[in-house]
């Protein structure tokens, strides 16, 4: 029972709390003061000052007459040969290695001929346990 009354009365205080510091934040703020309007006021006259003035013509550049040669600024680096374009070759063959030794060779297949068919099977971590679990003996 108690606490159906608190929240409503938590509620209304919250929103007392937050409508306190909205109107601290409004009133804090530059432009609610008489000072804040004036300089407002005083900003849109300069803005609009600014956008009815007159506009300054430039002066055209004249062009340059057709029988004067420009002259080309020279470059700043020397030109580099671009290496991933200029190459005619296509890609590189794989590198061929040198053949085993027939020898050795031999044994290898010899001891692989020896080898049994099955792996052995895996030692149990619990050799009190089933063979077929991986659980320690209860």
């Amino acid at each position: 029972m108690l606490v159906v009354l608190a929240v409503p009365v938590v509620a209304a205080v919250a929103l007392s709390l937050a409508d306190y510091r909205y109107n601290r934040r409004v009133r804090a703020l530059p432009s609610r003061t008489v000072a804040g309007i004036q300089a407002r006021v005083a900003r849109e006259r300069a803005e609009a000052e600014a956008a009815n003035a007159s506009t300054e013509v430039l002066p055209r550049i004249q062009p340059t007459p057709a029988d004067q040669p420009t002259q080309l600024l020279p470059r700043v680096l020397p030109k580099r040969p671009r290496r991933y374009v200029s190459s005619q070759r296509g890609p590189r063959p794989p590198a061929r290695f040198a053949a085993p030794d027939p020898a050795l060779m031999q044994r290898v297949l010899e001891v692989l001929r020896q080898l049994p068919e099955e792996p052995p099977a895996r030692p149990s971590r619990w050799p009190g346990s089933d063979p077929d679990t991986e659980s320690p003996p209860a």
